[in-house]
């Protein structure tokens, strides 16, 4: 009898086995399956890559490989933010985004479209500051401060290998020269920073320019790769790994200088490398019909905007100010982070368990 139980027991799980070696052949599971195939692929290649190997870092990855991961939207995936949070709170097996979530990727001063599309969704953003002014819009009570996913992110490189590239780097300054954004090109005259750090290349052993993905393809550049620096990159906007590689350079870096407010700025004082900040001109123009240039000129002009540059202006001697620590924790959350045990505990509420 019991041999008889263990033969029926032996024929069922063959056929859920046939069921599951079929479902592979339907073509539209299929292809997703390959598609994470393929991104899990693309995406160990390029951890292995060195920062300085730009052409390979910036290539595009294809949306469709990213949404393999997502049921609603990928946002929550951009610079790898999800990916750095989940592993902090010890969640690493969840690699799919809850649904109808929102998380924060980048510097927020005013609530735009690009918020205001997002307010009925649940969102992590990075401050309390922010989570006022999205009630300022919305009675939604799903938006919750945890500071910058930045913060969360371990290195990409290990200490060993930190270890190795201090050593080659010596004091080392790292540049991050005003960016594109997905559906905005940011045009400026880089003589004038150029000139700045060839200056600052007499201060520090090396100085490191590190390019946004969309501006090395479109050879932004060439400019400072011919004059001798060492141009990195952070890699693609859906790469997981961005925010570990921007974390490394970060870690590697004594202070930091940019010509423009960005999400760097915030980054730095978090890693105690002061920043000074180039006045500098430039221009955002719009590559699609639902570019966002219009917005960004109009925050670049708003009190909160102003307020970060005229913290930052005129500070070549490197300094690291209290006024400057509680700009960035009004606006990038320093203070709003949370531990391993709340950060795990909000996620599995999030993910409705």
């Amino acid at each position: 009898m019991e041999q008889d139980f263990l033969n029926r027991i032996h024929k069922k799980w063959n056929r859920v086995i046939a069921r599951r070696w079929a479902m592979c052949f339907v073509p539209d599971y299929f292809v997703d399956k390959r598609n994470v195939f393929n991104y899990q692929q693309e995406i160990t290649r390029r951890s292995l890559l060195s920062f300085g190997e730009i052409d390979k870092l910036s290539h595009p990855i294809s949306e469709d490989l990213l949404r393999t991961y997502a049921l609603d939207m990928s946002e929550a995936l951009y610079y790898g933010a999800l990916p750095a949070l989940l592993e902090y709170a010890g969640l690493e097996s969840y690699t799919m985004p809850p649904l109808n979530l929102g998380v924060q990727h980048g510097y927020v001063f005013e609530i735009r479209n690009w918020e205001k599309s997002k307010l009925e969704k649940r969102n992590l953003v990075w401050s309390k500051k922010l989570v006022e002014m999205y009630h300022e819009h919305t009675s939604n009570p799903d938006i919750y401060a945890i500071g910058a996913a930045f913060f969360y992110a371990k290195s990409l490189l290990d200490k060993d290998q930190l270890s190795g590239e201090k050593k080659r780097l010596g004091q080392n300054l790292l540049a991050f020269p005003m960016h594109s954004q997905g559906n905005v090109d940011t045009n400026y005259d880089p003589d004038k920073f150029l000139k700045i750090l060839l200056e600052e290349r007499k201060r520090f052993d090396t100085v490191r320019v590190c390019m946004y993905w969309k501006d090395i393809l479109r050879g932004a550049h060439k400019v400072f790769a011919d004059a001798g620096f060492e141009c990195v990159c952070n890699g693609h906007i859906y790469d997981p790994n961005f925010l570990r590689r921007q974390k490394s350079l970060f870690e590697l870096a004594d202070a930091t200088i940019s010509n423009g407010v960005g999400s760097h700025i915030g980054y730095s004082i978090y890693m105690k490398k002061p920043h000074w900040l180039i006045d500098d001109e430039y221009e955002f123009v719009n590559t699609h019909k639902s570019g966002d240039a219009k917005d960004l000129t109009d925050v670049a002009k708003g009190e909160n905007f102003q307020s970060i540059k005229d913290g930052f202006l005129n500070n070549r001697d490197y300094k690291i100010t209290q006024n400057q620590i509680s700009l960035i924790d009004k606006y990038w959350g320093m203070s709003d982070v949370k531990s391993p045990t709340d950060l795990r505990a909000l996620l599995i509420k999030l993910y409705g368990i």
